[in-house]
């Protein structure tokens, strides 16, 4: 991964960590996070604890489903899609 020693490497819910910067989801009863693993790579990447390429396939693999769940609401809603589409200056 990077140079970085992992002493030295921020944890998740340390100061700095990326509970700092990220607001997860929380389900279930006790209210468990739940972290999109697009923006966990990210941060992840940033402090050198994973790699550019692994934080990409990530990015890809979200666009890819952001791609698919688009596709399915506007077979499914597409007077919804066309209205939030339009409120949003979207094409």
């Amino acid at each position: 991964m990077g140079e970085r020693d992992q002493d030295d490497a921020p944890h998740l819910g340390s100061q700095g960590g990326i509970q700092e910067v990220l607001e997860p989801t929380r389900i279930g009863d006790g209210q468990e996070p739940l972290w999109a693993w697009c923006a966990v790579s990210y941060w992840l990447m940033q402090n050198n604890l994973l790699r550019p390429e692994e934080s990409w396939n990530a990015e890809v693999v979200e666009a890819i489903n952001n791609a698919l769940e688009s596709a399915r609401q506007r077979q499914r809603y597409p007077e919804l899609v066309s209205e939030v589409s339009r409120e949003l200056g979207l094409p």
